[in-house]
C-alpha cells in the first residue's frame, strides 16, 4: 500500500510540473529545483517571415477573403509599350526618362501567379531595388497574391538596362523559398507601414550598368539640402486620352516630402523633413510650381531617394550618389482608400489631384533589413549596416 501512495503521489507530482510549467514556464523552472528562471516566451511578432508562413498567417484570420488592398496591376502585353517623352502632366507621373549609368540599382519584377485548382493565371509587374549583388528588396505586397486561393508560381528580374527591350533576365527557380516579408505586414492594412520584402538571386548579378544601391545614412541626412525623388517602369499617362500605359523607358520624378498637412516641405527646411524621416511611412508629391509627379501603379517596390540640391538632374550625377530611403508602397487620397474604388489600369486614381505617393521608409526598418540579409546568408555590412538579427 505504501508503495502504491508513494507511486500515486510521485505520479501527482509529475502531473503537477507538467501543467506548471506548461502555465509558468518560468516558475517551473525554480519549483524543479533547478533554480534557474526562464524567459517566457516572447509575444513579438518574428522580424521577418517565409512566403509561405505569411500566407499560412493571413488565411487564417477572420478576413482572409477580402482582396488585398494593396495591388499590383496586370502585366500589359509587349506590343502594348509606348515610349513616351517627357511633358508637362505626364506621371511616373511628371516623370523623365533616367539616363544610362544612372540608378543602376533600380530593376524590374514580373510575377506570374497561378490558382491552386484551375488553370487560371495572373501576371502582375512591380520595381524592385538592388542593394547587394544578391539581393533586391521591393514590397511585399508585390508578391503577395490578391486572391489568397493564389500561389506565386514564377518570379523574374529584369535588370542591366533602362529600356525593357534591351534588359537581361534572371528567374528565380523556387520563387516561395527565395523570398522573405516583413513579419509585421498587413496585407489589408499597407498604411500601417512594414510593406518590405527581400528576394535572393541565385546569382549575383553584373555588369557595367549594374549597381547596388546605397542606404541613406546619418552623414547625407546632415546635409542641408536634399532633394528626394522616386522611379519605376510603372504605369504612366498619355495626355490626349489620359490612357495608362507602361513606358519603354525607366522615369524618375522628383518629389516633395510632405507634412501632415499634405504640404510641401522645401529641401531648406531640415529639420521638418529630418521629423518626418523618422516614421515608419513618408508621403510625397509635386511641388507648388511643379507639374504632377507621382509614383503609379507598377511602380511599387521602386526606390525612392534623397540626393544633395547639386546631384540631381537628367542624367543623376552618381558622384555623391543618390541613397536609398525608402520604397514606393501605395497611392491614397481623400476620395479613394488603398486598392478601392478608383484603382488599377483607371486613370482617375493616379491622376486625382489628391493622390499621394506613400513610401516604406527604409530608415525605421534596418533591422528587418538586416535580419533578411542575414537569413540568407549575406552579411548585413555588405550592404551598409551595423549587424543581423538572429533568426
Amino acid at each position: 500500500m505504501d508503495a502504491e501512495r508513494t507511486s500515486a503521489c510521485g505520479l501527482k507530482r509529475v502531473v503537477a510540473a507538467l501543467l506548471l510549467a506548461t502555465l509558468f514556464p518560468a516558475a517551473s523552472a525554480t519549483a524543479n529545483g533547478t533554480g534557474d528562471t526562464e524567459k517566457a516566451p516572447s509575444t513579438e511578432p518574428p522580424l521577418v517571415l517565409a512566403l509561405d508562413a505569411f500566407l499560412e498567417r493571413e488565411r487564417s484570420r477572420p478576413e482572409a477573403d477580402l482582396p488585398s488592398a494593396a495591388f499590383a496591376p496586370p502585366l500589359p502585353d509587349p506590343t502594348d509599350f509606348t515610349p513616351l517623352p517627357p511633358a508637362p502632366g505626364m506621371t511616373i507621373i511628371g516623370g523623365l526618362p533616367a539616363q544610362p549609368g544612372s540608378l543602376r540599382d533600380m530593376v524590374r519584377l514580373t510575377m506570374v501567379l497561378k490558382h491552386g485548382a484551375s488553370p487560371a493565371r495572373e501576371a502582375t509587374e512591380c520595381s524592385g531595388v538592388l542593394v547587394h549583388p544578391q539581393l533586391v528588396l521591393t514590397a511585399a505586397h508585390c508578391l503577395i497574391p490578391k486572391d489568397l486561393n493564389f500561389y506565386l508560381s514564377e518570379v523574374t528580374v529584369w535588370y542591366g538596362h533602362h529600356r525593357r527591350d534591351q534588359q537581361r533576365a534572371l528567374s528565380l527557380p523556387h520563387p516561395a523559398s527565395s523570398m522573405l516579408i516583413a513579419g509585421r505586414y498587413r496585407r489589408l492594412q499597407p498604411e500601417l507601414g512594414f510593406d518590405l520584402a527581400a528576394l535572393h538571386l541565385p546569382e549575383p548579378l553584373s555588369g557595367s550598368e549594374v549597381m547596388p544601391a546605397r542606404l541613406a545614412d546619418d552623414e547625407m541626412l546632415e546635409k542641408d539640402r536634399l532633394h528626394f525623388f522616386t522611379a519605376g517602369w510603372g504605369k504612366t499617362v498619355e495626355t490626349d486620352n489620359d490612357r495608362l500605359t507602361s513606358p519603354q523607358w525607366l522615369l524618375y520624378a522628383r518629389l516633395m516630402l510632405l507634412d501632415a498637412g499634405e504640404q510641401p516641405v522645401p529641401p531648406h527646411q531640415r529639420d521638418t523633413w529630418l521629423e518626418l524621416l523618422s516614421g515608419p511611412l513618408v508621403s510625397g508629391g509635386s511641388g507648388p510650381d511643379e507639374p504632377m509627379s507621382r509614383a503609379c501603379v507598377g511602380d511599387s517596390g521602386g526606390g525612392f531617394y534623397a540626393a544633395p540640391v547639386q546631384d540631381i538632374g537628367p542624367a543623376i550625377a552618381a558622384a555623391a550618389g543618390p541613397r536609398l530611403i525608402g520604397l514606393t508602397s501605395f497611392g491614397r487620397n481623400a476620395d479613394f482608400s488603398p486598392g478601392t474604388g478608383a484603382a488599377g489600369d483607371d486613370p482617375s486614381f493616379c491622376l486625382h489631384p489628391r493622390t499621394l505617393s506613400h513610401f516604406t521608409n527604409l530608415l525605421a526598418y534596418h533591422a528587418e533589413i538586416a535580419g533578411m540579409a542575414s537569413a540568407f546568408g549575406i552579411d548585413p555590412s555588405e550592404i551598409g549596416l551595423a549587424g543581423g538579427t538572429e533568426q
